[in-house]
């Protein structure tokens, strides 16, 4: 699933939530994503930042989020599991704590 499609099945069930629940959606979301010669943040802007592999890439999109979430945002990483599909990896300001997936 192309991210194009991940932001259209967002916008499609958020259409239908209740404001007390979609007071708590993640406001950014990052995505991991694998290239052929390396491994890119991507953020919800476009933005992309380059990264060595996997673990970099994840930590990178943390300090992101933290970052914002020190401006009261709500975040989340998303990164594709082994068939291809985004999933959460990791969310600051949900739950008031950070939070592996």
């Amino acid at each position: 699933m192309c991210i194009a499609q991940t932001s259209l099945s967002a916008i499609l069930i958020a259409s239908s939530l209740t404001p007390e629940v979609e007071a708590r959606m993640p406001v950014h979301r990052y995505y991991v994503d694998e290239l052929p010669d390396r491994w890119i943040v991507r953020a919800d802007d476009m933005c992309e930042i380059p990264c060595g592999d996997r673990d970099e890439a994840l930590q990178t999109a943390k300090k992101v989020a933290r970052l914002k979430h020190r401006h009261g945002d709500l975040s989340e990483i998303l990164a594709p599991d082994g068939y291809g599909e985004y999933m959460p990896e990791w969310s600051c300001g949900l739950d008031k704590e950070d939070q592996e997936h």
